[in-house]
């Protein structure tokens, strides 16, 4: 009886270990995607200050336009 609990164990063991190791490289395989994803997107948003309220720069043109402003009428900033 003791060796058939040891190798039940041993082999439930083995299961943990090997979903252990298959979850570590499915997280290590999204991460780098990730990763690679926000390489492509290039610098973070500069901010722009307008009376007192900062806005981002989404085009990065250095100006305030309608669609990032915040305080624009909702169908003058639809494009």
């Amino acid at each position: 009886m003791k060796k058939v609990f040891k190798i039940t164990a041993y082999s439930l063991l083995g299961l943990v270990v090997i979903f252990l190791i298959t979850v570590t490289i499915t997280y290590l395989r999204i991460s780098s995607k990730v990763n690679a994803n926000y390489e492509l997107l290039g610098p973070e948003a500069p901010t722009l200050e307008s009376k007192r309220i900062t806005y981002h720069d989404l085009n990065k043109n250095s100006k305030l336009d309608v669609y990032e402003d915040i305080s624009a009428n909702i169908d003058d900033r639809c494009l």
